[in-house]
Parts: structure tokens; C-alpha cells; sequence
């Protein structure tokens, strides 16, 4: 033997693939980084056992952390106690296949230890083979929303109540069903009752029938449709049937769910 080299054996392998799957993962995951830092709702990304690993300013402020502090935590710890079983049940619903995705309206407790309200959206990220990686929750502070709604039904309350005490006849309009509610106190005023009508809830067309003068039944329609129509909130518009008014209640969307 010489020590002389007489042949030499090699092996080729195309990456291309690889190399362009990994350049699309590193641009997505730069257009996610854009998108959570410029977006003015909070997101964060969070590992499969709750540990917060990624956040966006919008979260930050919304909850009163730095980055790092909130980083160093889980969901668990700033989720008011009160709502933690429900979430923690859909995320191990998502974990055990049973959904990709869910929202929930939740409360949370701030550093300064205030608690607001947030309607928390939660997808699981999976890997190419359905193992999960990880959430993406996306977190919108609906605590002004929600007071505005206590502070209706307290308003409702105050209604019903003074109406109890002067025997008042009421009733509600539903703006979803076309179904007026009554009270007994309505029933008196028509020498009737719940009993002899078949209960509180009747449609506008028996309503129009049964309690209002012949030939107008139209009328009630178009006069509930035409409130609808001026509606603005917080505003009382005359109505021209028993010279009542209507008044939104509930509204979430911009217009009304009932009508008084």
C-alpha cells in the first residue's frame, strides 16, 4: 500500500425544500411579530401549560405588566379566580382534540389588582403532524361594555319596581321574537287577565286584536318599526298606541333588543 488516495465517495441531498420551508416559517413568523406589536388589541402567545411567552404592547398596558413581568407568568396567575375553571377547561378541550379553537369572556386581574373584563379569543397552533405547539389568544377589554350593561338592568330593575308601586300597566316589546310581554297591572286596565289571555307573552298582531280599537292592527307594526328606525340611544321615542314610549334596552349592536 502506497497511501495513495485512489477513489473518494460523496452524497448529494436537495434541501431546497427545507430551506424554503424555513425561510416561509421565519417570514410569517416576522409578519405575527409585526402584526401583535402594531395590532391595539392584546396578544400574546402562550405555551400549552399556560406560560405566557410572547406579548404585545396592547396586553402590556391592558394589564399594567412590563414584557418581562409578564413573560415570567402564566394565564392562570392573572386570570380573576372566579373565571379560571372555565378556561382552563376549554384549553384542555382544545388539547384533547376536540376543537381548534374558543372565546370566552372572562375577567382579569391587573398589576395595581383592579379586575377587568376581556373577551379572550384562544387558537391552538399545531405542528405539521397535529401535535399542539401552542395559543395564540387575542384579549379585548370590554369592561366599559359591561358596565354600561349593569348599569341597564339596574336601570330596568328601578322600572319594574316603580311600576309594581303605582300599578302601572307595562309592557315589553322583544325586537327577536315580535312578542309583547304584559303585566298584571295591563290585564287590569282591560277588565282581563293573564289566565283569560293565556299568559304575559302574546304576539304584536293578537296585542293589536285583542286590546286596540278595529282596524288598525297595521298601525302597532308600523309604529314599532318606525321607532326602530329613529332610534338613538338613550333617547325616549313617542310611540302613538296607548300613548306609550319606547325605550332601548339591552342594545349591543346599535339597536335595540326590547322596547317599552
Amino acid at each position: 500500500a502506497t497511501g495513495r488516495t485512489i477513489r473518494t465517495y460523496g452524497a448529494n441531498q436537495d434541501i431546497t425544500e427545507r430551506r424554503v420551508a424555513e425561510q416561509a416559517l421565519r417570514e410569517s413568523e416576522e409578519r405575527l411579530r409585526s402584526a401583535m406589536e402594531s395590532s391595539p388589541i392584546g396578544m400574546a402567545i402562550v405555551a400549552t401549560d399556560g406560560q405566557l411567552l410572547s406579548v404585545n404592547p396592547a396586553l402590556c398596558e391592558l394589564l399594567g405588566y412590563t414584557r418581562r413581568e409578564l413573560t415570567e407568568r402564566t394565564f392562570q396567575v392573572i386570570t380573576h379566580p372566579d373565571d379560571l375553571v372555565a378556561d382552563v377547561a376549554e384549553v384542555n378541550r382544545l388539547l384533547a382534540g376536540e376543537g381548534d379553537s374558543y372565546q370566552l369572556d372572562k375577567r382579569y386581574i391587573r398589576a395595581d389588582g383592579q379586575t377587568i373584563h376581556a373577551q379572550l379569543n384562544v387558537s391552538l397552533v399545531r405542528d405539521a403532524e397535529g401535535i399542539p405547539l401552542h395559543f395564540f389568544s387575542q384579549v379585548q377589554d370590554i369592561t366599559e361594555r359591561m358596565r354600561a350593561e349593569d348599569e341597564i338592568r339596574d336601570s330596568n330593575a328601578k322600572l319594574h319596581l316603580v311600576m309594581e308601586i303605582a300599578k302601572l300597566g307595562y309592557w315589553d316589546y322583544d325586537v327577536g321574537t315580535g312578542q309583547f310581554t304584559f303585566n298584571d297591572d295591563f290585564y287590569r286596565l282591560f277588565g282581563t287577565s293573564a289566565a283569560l289571555e293565556g299568559g304575559y307573552t302574546i304576539s304584536a298582531a293578537d296585542y293589536a286584536r285583542r286590546f286596540l280599537p278595529p282596524g288598525i292592527e297595521s298601525t302597532v307594526q308600523a309604529e314599532i318599526e318606525k321607532a326602530l328606525a329613529k332610534y338613538i340611544r338613550d333617547q325616549l321615542t313617542p310611540i302613538s298606541a296607548n300613548a306609550a314610549y319606547v325605550t332601548p334596552v339591552d342594545s349591543d349592536v346599535g339597536l335595540p333588543k326590547h322596547l317599552y
